[in-house]
């Protein structure tokens, strides 16, 4: 990739990540400028040490969840990498990685895969395929892979690195832990909970043992683990690990960093569909407040409290406060995500209910519509999502006497026998 070209993405990055902050000009000679982070200057010249010194910089504020000086420093370190290193120089590559990562965070996928991709070759050409530089970043772009759906491409990278770091380092090293919570959740996100479930329950019980149960591993698989029960109806199971992880959450993290909105936001779920909306209102508000004041507006953990919070007004009857945070989530997902990214298409699926619990039925079959059509192409007719936009609108169009109600009925019918027909097949191998 030219030069050109990198620099192009640096300040996309940067205007993404940093809308507001500006970067201070370093001077050309070797003592030029000075940044500030936790209380020690760092000097900042053309030269390895301050390639190293802008990443320690920004690692530290990623820690903190401040995102914005974290773009400023590894950014204004991958200047200086790019030019006074070079684009294949280990520490260069490293802060691509950081970069990469960070991207994620804030929701910036596209930005995020672009940054990991040439990592991933950077660093595969230079270590081996099999390095743990590498592998790292392998497991960073695939996560990503799946955040937006790519999940083909995706799971190989996952099992790839799961074998190597079992091997490396056992079942019970962290980075071991981690691999298999990120394919857990690529199979989750599939709809391919038999696979998910073994994975996340050895994910939880080892992240226990090993650094016991208030520790982010633990609170995060224990939270995966709760969504995937949710997701299977399993409520019971799925509450009583909601409501002790978010107990965890916020003692070891306080309530207004990221993970203990998530879980917050996870629990409220759980409350929705068990049909307690009022439980849940609060929790969505505090979820949906937090990550917009702590992540911004578009962040996609503040568009999903926002779309759940949407849902339980509309369980509740109240649509004129229901329609505008849902339509304001559904615009920011189209335009931050993509049409066809899996959180775009629950929303368009909700955006439909809405309009059907009010008898709007023509603007809900639209929604309804768009949101079958999206999760056939994308997630195929078998996934769980798929079918429950299929069951949305033929139910819909029963209760208004429309005949056509039999097409998306009998979508359903074929997804169902090619599920049962697959299991058959995964049993008799056994």
């Amino acid at each position: 990739m030219g030069r050109k070209c990198w620099k192009t993405m640096m300040l996309a990055a940067l205007l993404a990540a940093t809308p507001n902050v500006a970067l201070a000009q370093a001077k050309p000679s070797a003592g030029a400028a000075a940044d500030q982070q936790g209380g020690r200057m760092v000097t900042i010249g053309d030269n390895r040490e301050s390639v190293q010194a802008l990443r320690s910089v920004g690692s530290q504020a990623y820690g903190e969840g401040d995102f914005d000086r974290a773009a400023q420093a590894y950014i204004r370190a991958l200047d200086i990498g790019e030019r006074v290193l070079g684009r294949d120089d280990p520490d260069t590559l490293a802060v691509l990685n950081d970069l990469g990562t960070l991207m994620s965070r804030r929701g910036e996928y596209e930005t995020a895969i672009e940054f990991l991709e040439i990592a991933r070759q950077g660093r595969e050409t230079l270590f081996g395929a099999d390095d743990e530089r590498t592998l790292t970043t392998t497991a960073n772009l695939a996560t990503v892979y799946g955040l937006v759906g790519r999940h083909a491409e995706a799971e190989p990278l996952l099992r790839r690195v799961v074998e190597i770091r079992t091997e490396r380092f056992g079942d019970d090293h962290p980075t071991t832990i981690l691999s298999l919570n990120n394919l857990a959740f690529n199979y989750s996100r599939q709809g391919n909970y038999a696979e998910a479930e073994p994975l996340y329950l050895r994910v939880m019980e080892a992240s226990e043992r090993t650094v016991g149960w208030n520790h982010r591993n633990t609170i995060v698989s224990a939270d995966n683990l709760a969504i995937l029960y949710s997701r299977q109806e399993r409520y019971a199971e799925a509450e009583t690990i909601s409501l002790r992880v978010v107990d965890a959450a916020r003692e070891v993290f306080g309530p207004d960093h990221e993970t203990t909105l998530t879980t917050i936001n996870n629990l409220a779920a759980i409350y929705g569909a068990t049909g307690r909306a009022a439980a849940a209102e609060p929790l969505y508000r505090e979820a949906a407040e937090g990550s917009e004041r702590l992540l911004g507006p578009d962040h996609p953990g503040t568009l999903v409290a926002l779309d759940n919070l949407a849902s339980s007004l509309t369980s509740q009857g109240r649509y004129a406060e229901a329609e505008p945070i849902r339509l304001r989530a559904l615009e920011s997902y189209e335009r931050t995500l993509g049409a066809d990214h899996f959180d775009t298409l629950l929303a368009l699926n909700n955006t439909g209910a809405m309009y059907d619990w009010q008898g709007r039925h023509e603007e809900a079959e639209r929604y309804f519509l768009r949101a079958l059509d999206g999760n056939r192409r994308v997630l195929g007719e078998g996934h769980p999502n798929t079918l429950t936009v299929a069951v949305s609108l033929a139910r819909m169009r029963l209760d208004n006497g429309r005949p056509d109600a039999i097409e998306p009925a009998r979508m359903m019918v074929r997804a169902l026998r090619a599920r049962r027909g697959a299991m058959g097949e995964s049993g008799a191998g056994q």
